[in-house]
Protein backbone atom coordinates (compact mmCIF):
# COMPACT_ATOMS: atom_id res chain seq x y z
CA UNK A 1 0.00 0.00 0.00
CA UNK A 2 1.39 3.60 -0.65
CA UNK A 3 2.09 5.88 2.45
CA UNK A 4 0.35 8.92 2.22
CA UNK A 5 3.33 12.08 2.61
CA UNK A 6 2.48 15.71 3.51
CA UNK A 7 5.34 17.76 1.70
CA UNK A 8 5.95 20.83 3.60
CA UNK A 9 9.46 21.28 3.21
CA UNK A 10 11.62 22.85 0.35
CA UNK A 11 13.69 19.79 -0.13
CA UNK A 12 11.15 18.48 -2.92
CA UNK A 13 13.33 15.79 -4.19
CA UNK A 14 15.01 14.35 -1.32
CA UNK A 15 11.51 13.69 0.54
CA UNK A 16 9.90 12.13 -2.52
CA UNK A 17 13.64 9.61 -3.42
CA UNK A 18 13.31 8.45 0.32
CA UNK A 19 9.68 7.46 0.01
CA UNK A 20 10.16 5.84 -3.62
CA UNK A 21 10.76 1.83 -3.18
CA UNK A 22 13.95 0.91 -4.24
CA UNK A 23 14.34 -1.85 -7.14
CA UNK A 24 16.08 -5.16 -5.64
CA UNK A 25 15.97 -9.24 -6.98
CA UNK A 26 12.79 -9.39 -4.73
CA UNK A 27 11.24 -6.05 -4.66
CA UNK A 28 10.56 -4.66 -8.41
CA UNK A 29 10.04 -1.46 -6.47
CA UNK A 30 9.88 1.21 -9.78
CA UNK A 31 11.20 -1.67 -12.23
CA UNK A 32 9.20 -1.31 -15.53
CA UNK A 33 7.08 -4.51 -15.72
CA UNK A 34 9.40 -5.52 -19.17
CA UNK A 35 12.09 -5.29 -16.89
CA UNK A 36 15.67 -7.10 -17.80
CA UNK A 37 15.06 -10.39 -16.24
CA UNK A 38 18.00 -12.17 -14.72
CA UNK A 39 19.17 -15.81 -13.57
CA UNK A 40 15.84 -17.01 -14.89
CA UNK A 41 15.59 -20.44 -16.46
CA UNK A 42 14.29 -21.19 -19.42
CA UNK A 43 13.04 -24.69 -21.37
CA UNK A 44 12.31 -25.43 -24.82
CA UNK A 45 8.40 -25.31 -24.52
CA UNK A 46 8.92 -21.83 -22.76
CA UNK A 47 11.09 -20.45 -24.75
CA UNK A 48 8.80 -18.75 -28.02
CA UNK A 49 5.83 -17.73 -25.29
CA UNK A 50 7.35 -16.02 -22.43
CA UNK A 51 10.67 -14.80 -23.36
CA UNK A 52 11.57 -11.16 -22.61
CA UNK A 53 14.79 -9.31 -22.60
CA UNK A 54 16.91 -10.78 -19.56
CA UNK A 55 19.64 -13.56 -18.88
CA UNK A 56 18.62 -16.60 -18.76
CA UNK A 57 19.80 -20.64 -18.21
CA UNK A 58 19.16 -23.20 -20.30
CA UNK A 59 19.31 -26.70 -18.90
CA UNK A 60 17.40 -28.92 -21.68
CA UNK A 61 19.10 -28.52 -25.00
CA UNK A 62 17.46 -25.50 -26.17
CA UNK A 63 16.90 -25.69 -29.63
CA UNK A 64 19.22 -28.21 -30.01
CA UNK A 65 22.24 -26.43 -29.27
CA UNK A 66 23.35 -27.58 -25.93
CA UNK A 67 23.10 -26.15 -22.45
CA UNK A 68 24.08 -22.70 -22.02
CA UNK A 69 23.01 -18.69 -21.36
CA UNK A 70 20.58 -16.89 -22.90
CA UNK A 71 20.84 -13.27 -23.72
CA UNK A 72 17.88 -11.55 -24.99
CA UNK A 73 17.98 -8.07 -25.74
CA UNK A 74 14.81 -6.09 -26.66
CA UNK A 75 15.11 -3.02 -29.16
CA UNK A 76 11.91 -1.30 -30.41
CA UNK A 77 11.51 -3.17 -33.59
CA UNK A 78 13.20 -6.31 -32.98
CA UNK A 79 14.91 -8.41 -30.34
CA UNK A 80 18.19 -10.07 -30.49
CA UNK A 81 19.07 -13.51 -28.96
CA UNK A 82 22.26 -14.95 -27.95
CA UNK A 83 23.19 -18.03 -26.93
CA UNK A 84 26.80 -19.39 -25.38
CA UNK A 85 26.38 -22.57 -25.17
CA UNK A 86 29.14 -24.61 -22.18
CA UNK A 87 31.23 -25.38 -25.11
CA UNK A 88 31.57 -21.59 -25.77
CA UNK A 89 29.88 -21.66 -29.32
CA UNK A 90 28.16 -18.69 -29.74
CA UNK A 91 24.63 -18.64 -31.63
CA UNK A 92 22.56 -15.20 -32.57
CA UNK A 93 18.41 -14.88 -33.51
CA UNK A 94 16.94 -11.77 -34.55
CA UNK A 95 12.86 -11.62 -34.28
CA UNK A 96 10.43 -8.59 -35.00
CA UNK A 97 8.36 -7.25 -32.13
CA UNK A 98 5.43 -9.29 -33.77
CA UNK A 99 7.17 -12.60 -33.55
CA UNK A 100 8.34 -12.48 -37.33
CA UNK A 101 11.80 -14.19 -36.99
CA UNK A 102 14.17 -12.15 -39.49
CA UNK A 103 17.29 -14.43 -38.95
CA UNK A 104 17.13 -17.80 -37.54
CA UNK A 105 19.86 -19.08 -35.39
CA UNK A 106 23.25 -18.71 -36.96
CA UNK A 107 26.30 -20.10 -35.20
CA UNK A 108 29.12 -16.95 -34.92
CA UNK A 109 32.36 -18.39 -36.12
CA UNK A 110 34.58 -17.38 -32.97
CA UNK A 111 37.56 -19.66 -33.45
CA UNK A 112 40.76 -18.03 -33.68
CA UNK A 113 42.96 -18.52 -36.64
Amino acid sequence: MIEKVNITDANVVELIREKLPAATEANKGLMQANGFEQGKNILNEEYDSKISAGVYSSTDNLNNMGTGILLALRGFQYTAHLYITNSAKIYIKTIRSNGEVLKDWTLINNTIT
